[in-house]
């Protein structure tokens, strides 16, 4: 079994484990003899751990779907004076667990990521149950899927030395019931000061599937020259162009992008996160490479704005799929994505959806977010009186 405790360089073994004093204590006799676990990030305040598990193999276009049969996750509770509190992180599946790199649509890799909010010790358990559509209820039971179910462990978090623009250094951005978002960690409220534009950011070519509808797919070549040498790339030398323009952002003191993860049949019609525009089977290597791309945002004090549809494709999962298909398409964004400190919900662009829909979003989004982050909607100016009244006279406080 291994462990790998900052940049994926490194494999300890167990004994190397306590005699060196690091600060994760493993229990292995809880992993099946086919499971190792690698746990890779810096043990900070507002960092990213990523742990991936070796699982079942399978396949994006596998029967029965990876997205759907099998649910992972993990719970983590902070050992604290002021009391416990548990965290329960959804995972995904994440074929050969380097798909943005080698595109490969299978493996038997399975990750969950956590941004830990507090510094002490955190103790955690795992679950790994399988059954059909098991994703559409967090209380299921289901039947054990074997493999880590079960698996327990610990590690300390230590103090953060992160500073100034870094998004770790300002920790949670969180709904306090005032007119501004406040951040957690820097302990100040937090105006906006984005970019609305381009909200298909993400229909870039470099990123796996990413169709030219219209010929409307972003190229970002005037940026590459502000890539910088240590930045972030995939699948070669990848991604400059894009990582570039986000440089540039940073460099001018914005701190938030607003960008659609979903536009099939909407305005340009390039960006989804599924293997095609009407698959609805997940796309690891490209999501992969999203996250890639967003959590360099995020380093550089960059907060995203995530607008998981538009008008036009608001009932595009069907009518009889419609719960399943939008159970995992929520699951799998807070999955792959909901880890990043400050970050925002969008229910919708331009919304025309009832009051009822919009209220299950957003308890479908809750029901999977360990981080309750914020969760807004946007419509068009004739139609707010259609629906912000009726939201905020609704039983919720965060829409």
């Amino acid at each position: 079994m291994c462990i790998d405790r900052t940049n994926g360089e490194g494999c300890y073994s167990l004994l190397s484990l306590f005699l060196c004093l690091l600060p994760f204590l493993v229990k292995s006799q809880m992993l099946t003899s086919t499971t190792t676990l690698n746990v890779t990030g810096e043990m900070k305040p507002w960092h990213k751990l990523t742990f991936t598990f070796s699982g079942p193999a399978t396949d994006e276009a596998a029967t029965p779907s990876p997205f759907s049969y099998y649910r992972l996750t993990i719970n983590l509770t902070h050992i604290g004076a002021s009391g416990d509190r548990t965290y329960t992180v959804p995972g995904y599946f994440a074929a050969d667990g380097n798909a943005a790199n080698t595109r490969a649509t299978g493996g038997n890799k399975w990750r969950c990521h956590f941004t830990p909010p507090h510094v002490g010790r955190w103790r955690y358990s795992v679950a790994f149950r399988r059954g059909k559509n098991i994703i559409l209820d967090p209380t299921l039971p289901g039947k054990s899927a074997g493999y880590m179910d079960g698996y327990e462990g610990e590690f300390a978090v230590k103090p953060s030395d992160k500073t100034g623009k870094d998004g770790r250094a300002k920790g949670l951005l969180q709904y306090v019931g005032k007119r501004y978002l406040w951040l957690a960690g820097s302990e100040e409220y937090f105006l906006k000061i984005g970019t609305d534009s381009p909200e298909n950011l993400l229909a870039y070519e470099d990123f796996d599937n990413t169709p030219n509808h219209l010929d409307l797919r972003k190229q970002y070549k005037s940026h590459t020259k502000d890539w910088r040498k240590g930045d972030p790339t995939w699948n070669g030398a990848k991604g400059k162009a894009l990582i570039g323009a986000i440089n540039y952002l940073a460099s001018k003191g914005l701190n938030m992008m607003s960008f659609l993860t979903f536009n099939v049949q909407g305005d340009d019609g390039n960006v989804f996160p599924y293997t095609s525009e009407y698959s609805f089977r997940i796309d690891v290597s490209k999501t992969d490479q999203w996250e890639i791309a967003l959590e360099h945002a995020a380093q550089k004090g960059i907060g995203l704005h995530v607008k998981t549809q538009e008008t036009e494709n608001e009932f595009i999962h069907g009518n009889k799929h419609f719960i399943v298909r939008r159970a995992i398409y929520y699951r799998e964004l807070v999955a792959r994505f909901g880890h990043h400190p400050q970050l925002v919900w969008n229910l919708g662009e331009e919304t025309k959806m009832p009051t009822s829909l919009l209220l299950a979003a957003a308890d479908s989004i809750r029901s999977v977010d360990p981080y309750d982050h914020p969760i807004d909607v946007h419509t068009y100016p004739d139609w707010k009186e259609k629906v912000y009244p009726a939201l905020i006279r609704s039983d919720t406080s965060k829409v």
